[in-house]
């Protein structure tokens, strides 16, 4: 760093350049005037922005003195320093001319900010915006246009009321970013309409053999599944040459028409390979058995349902185990000083599995005495249920039929057509309040044609 050189008034100094000659006289150079105060040092001439001239010493120490002023004031900060002691850049960046440099530039702005929000498919309709309206300049960006392309882009990929505001949304951040820096003269998203989303599908009852079908299809996900292998036979394929070799066919003579080695038929014919017996069976049959008749006869939660273990089970009465829930929906119970959440298990069903879980469980350590977790005890965070309903031929996912929650409204259901007392229902329910309670509760259709004829005196 260049010394710096008394003038003989405090705070008022030089930084000679390299090479200055006058360094013993600050008056006889053109080196720049500095001052000091306060633990504040800048250049005269860049805090005045006007020029001082280097030469006279009177001139900077009245300089000096607005200085020390503007600092008693607080109108110089440090702030305020580093906006003057940055030098403007020599090749300005040059305002964007189509929406796609816009894009650009609010990407780079949000990454220097800490980078997006974690928001499923969010790059893929950023890129979608950028790719379809990436060249319209901003001069001719405008709601005709913008809306123009959400139809047809809407009625191509069908959008949902969802996707549609999504999309509203990103486009109104870019504009708004423009709007701010002054690139665009108006928002022109103010003017495209939104899309009201339409009101989830409401859950409906199960029908009659609802019930049996998904506990048949739990049992259908304990068949051992064909591997997929690389290997040129197939299940059938093996099988015939079980039977081939049986009725005294040559192994060899097998082995050249099915273009497979010698070694490979033997192997089949000692049931070492493509032995369907050998294969290890699925217990997610057993494990989704269980927690269907819990869902539907209970109304227990899927997440509360895995946290169950057996010192939560009181098996004193037969007739009815009681469940004592420690952590339900929301931590509700960590606020709660006195009364807890309980389970009334009176399905014969559902207790002839507790008993059975009891006597597999009960020498396990307590982190592996999960009733609803494996089926050796170990805890489960999730689990897919949309198989079973696959292959139950039952339609599922939202707005479209039926979700795992649903067996709950089934079971709230149930519940409210066995008693009249609505605040019965809602205690079953461990709902807080009843109006919560009136929510699922459904009644059956066919239940609703027969009050209609009963009503009616139809015959």
């Amino acid at each position: 760093m260049p010394r710096v050189n008394a003038s003989g008034i405090d705070g008022l100094s030089k930084r000679h350049r390299v090479g200055c000659d006058s360094k013993d006289n600050p008056t006889q150079c053109d080196c720049p005037w500095y001052a000091q105060y306060q633990g504040s040092e800048i250049q005269l001439a860049k805090w005045a922005r006007q020029p001082v001239n280097p030469r006279d010493r009177r001139a900077a120490e009245a300089m000096l003195w607005r200085f020390r002023i503007a600092v008693d004031d607080g109108k110089f900060t440090q702030r305020t320093r580093k906006k003057l002691q940055t030098p403007k850049p020599d090749n300005p960046v040059k305002p964007p001319r189509t929406l796609g440099d816009v894009v650009d530039r609010y990407t780079a702005h949000r990454e220097d900010a800490g980078g997006w929000a974690d928001r499923s498919g969010h790059a893929r309709h950023v890129a979608s915006i950028k790719h379809w309206l990436g060249d319209v300049a901003l001069d001719g960006l405008n709601a005709d246009t913008i809306t123009r392309w959400f139809r047809v882009e809407s009625r191509t990929r069908r959008w949902s009321p969802k996707t549609w505001n999504y999309y509203h949304s990103t486009l109104s951040s870019f504009c708004r970013f423009a709007l701010d820096r002054g690139w665009i003269a108006s928002n022109p998203m103010v003017l495209v309409a939104t899309k009201t989303a339409r009101k989830p599908k409401e859950p409906e009852r199960l029908e009659d053999n609802a019930e049996q079908r998904l506990l048949d299809a739990c049992d259908l996900l304990d068949k051992p599944e064909e591997r997929v292998t690389r290997a040129t036979l197939t299940q059938t394929q093996a099988n015939h040459i079980r039977l081939r070799v049986a009725a005294g066919e040559p192994q060899i003579t097998i082995a050249r028409e099915m273009n497979v080695s010698a070694s490979t038929v033997c192997e089949i014919v000692k049931g070492r390979i493509w032995n369907p017996f050998e294969r290890k069976r699925s217990t997610k049959g057993k494990e989704m058995r269980r927690r269907v008749l819990a869902a539907i006869r209970t109304g227990a939660r899927a997440g509360e349902m895995l946290r169950i273990t057996l010192p939560m089970i009181d098996f004193s009465d037969p007739e009815c185990f009681v469940v004592t829930l420690d952590d339900t929906k929301g931590e509700k119970l960590s606020r709660q000083t006195v009364d807890v959440e309980r389970l009334y298990v009176t399905c014969a069903e559902l207790r002839r599995e507790l008993l059975a879980r009891r006597e597999a469980l009960k020498d396990n350590p307590p982190y592996r005495q999960y009733v609803f977790g494996r089926e050796d005890g170990r805890r489960v965070k999730s689990f897919s249920w949309h198989p079973v309903f696959k292959l139950a031929g039952i339609p599922y996912g939202r707005n479209v039929g039926l979700v795992w929650h649903s067996l709950r409204h089934e079971a709230i259901s149930r519940y409210a057509e066995h008693t009249p007392n609505t605040f019965e229902v809602k205690e079953l329910a461990r709902h807080k309040d009843v109006r919560t309670t009136e929510r699922y509760c459904h009644a059956r259709k066919a239940r609703l044609k027969e009050v209609a004829r009963r009503a009616q005196g139809g015959i």
